[in-house]
């Protein structure tokens, strides 16, 4: 078990009250979360990728969506940072 995880597990079984088995299952819980944030991000940056090599895609307008109605999920941060690194972005 890792240092972090050792840590992290007994800071919850401390803080938050929780058996060892709780802490154990939050644990679980919590790098699921991660994981899937993580995914969740390289998929919209993925599409992203793929809009922006569309022909008709404006991606200046597609960024300047985000302006009024910031990212709000891993995914919607992942796409907005794939329109910004494509390459085609002429204004930011």
């Amino acid at each position: 078990m890792s240092e972090f995880k050792r840590g992290w597990i007994a800071d919850a079984m401390e803080h938050g009250r929780m058996t060892l088995e709780q802490a154990l299952h939050s644990w679980g819980q919590h790098t699921q979360r991660i994981l899937t944030m993580e995914l969740d991000f390289y998929k919209g940056k993925e599409v992203a990728e793929t809009h922006a090599n569309l022909a008709d895609f404006d991606v200046d307008q597609a960024i300047a969506s985000f302006e009024n109605d910031p990212a709000d999920s891993a995914f919607q941060r992942g796409y907005l940072h794939g329109l910004l690194k494509s390459g085609y972005a002429s204004t930011y």
